[in-house]
């Protein structure tokens, strides 16, 4: 097959997409909003973040003691769900 040239194959116009009566162009170069931040922005920006990201590493992290808690915690669930399946074993032999 190859690329469908009839007219029927043609895009309708679009009412929304005229603005000022220019359609837009994305090979044309944007004129507008392409300001660069300057030097001292630039470090400005880059020791904020410096000092952001030196200020999280200072955070400390989960604890020993919450590990074992966590793996306390694992231990009650298992044993809740072999008692679990224990009981429901018991009430179909008692039917």
């Amino acid at each position: 097959m190859g690329c469908a040239r009839g007219a029927e194959f043609t895009a309708p116009e679009q009412a929304g997409a005229s603005h000022q009566e220019s359609y837009p162009r994305f090979s044309d170069k944007p004129r507008a909003a392409t300001e660069q931040f300057s030097e001292v922005d630039k470090q400005s920006l880059t020791d904020r973040l410096d000092s952001e990201a030196a200020r999280l590493k200072k955070v400390p992290g989960p604890s020993a003691n919450s590990a074992s808690n966590l793996a306390k915690a694992k231990d009650d669930a298992r044993r809740e769900a072999e008692e679990t399946v224990r009981q429901i074993e018991q009430s179909g032999k008692q039917d």
